[in-house]
């Protein structure tokens, strides 16, 4: 929180509009900076690629009516779940392959550049090469660089402070990031369904669709952007002879 707020009175001092655009109310901090990011959801992820993905998996579905559409929803979801299920069954880790990853990253950091001191409680002092020193507190699984307590998964000052006290870095990973938690989430599955031939025909009137007037100029397909996402490049001109 300390280093954000240095930055920001940079930031006031050398662009003042800028300064008063992200201090605008509508704008809230917790959206845009990871010094106030709740910890709840164990994600520091800055971009909205979440949505985007999820917006890229139905993109080829959109424009088919209702039914096909959450018919090629429900086949992807299928062989989504079929698919990940397969995929965690070879795993003999506890911890899911790029939780470890990350893991095995900061254990690697931690020889070159992290000096624990103990102080007879769960809390430790660690202190980074360049000078800088944070409150590890294993009790309750934070660190002052927030990078615990955001991701879950142990810091640098973390793994510092738990080999100090002589415990395991993987026994302070959080539960999401756990092999079981994997598979209990991919636990149900999406049942396969008869082709629409074999459907049962209903006795009901056939529901015509709303009259539908079309609109001016060519429909609109692409997403609507939000304001702060980057634009596309402007379309190039093509070879001519005479400009």
């Amino acid at each position: 929180m300390a280093y954000f707020w240095k930055e920001m009175v940079l930031m006031k001092q050398l662009d003042p509009k800028a300064y008063d655009w992200l201090n605008d109310p509508r704008r809230p901090t917790k959206q845009w900076s990871r010094s106030h990011f709740g910890t709840t959801l164990k994600c520091d992820v800055l971009l909205n690629n979440l949505c985007e993905s999820f917006n890229a998996f139905i993109w080829p579905s959109r424009a088919k009516p209702v039914i096909s559409c959450f018919e090629d929803i429900r086949i992807k979801m299928m062989k989504r779940i079929a698919m990940r299920k397969e995929k965690i069954s070879k795993v003999v880790d506890t911890i899911c392959p790029k939780p470890r990853e990350i893991l095995e990253k900061n254990k690697v950091k931690v020889a070159t550049d992290c000096i624990p001191y103990g102080s007879g409680s769960p809390q430790i002092e660690v202190e980074s090469i360049g000078g800088s020193r944070y409150i590890v507190d294993l009790s309750r699984r934070t660190c002052a660089c927030r990078r615990w307590d955001l991701t879950g998964i142990p810091c640098k000052h973390a793994i510092a402070a738990i080999n100090f006290m002589r415990h395991k870095p993987e026994d302070y990973v959080d539960a999401c990031y756990l092999t079981s938690t994997y598979m209990a989430t991919y636990s149900n599955t999406v049942k396969p369904v008869n082709g629409m031939d074999l459907w049962k025909q209903s006795d009901e009137p056939t529901i015509l669709p709303p009259q539908y007037n079309r609109q001016p100029g060519r429909p609109r397909t692409k997403r609507v952007k939000d304001a702060s996402e980057k634009e596309t490049d402007s379309p190039k001109l093509g070879r001519f002879k005479n400009l």
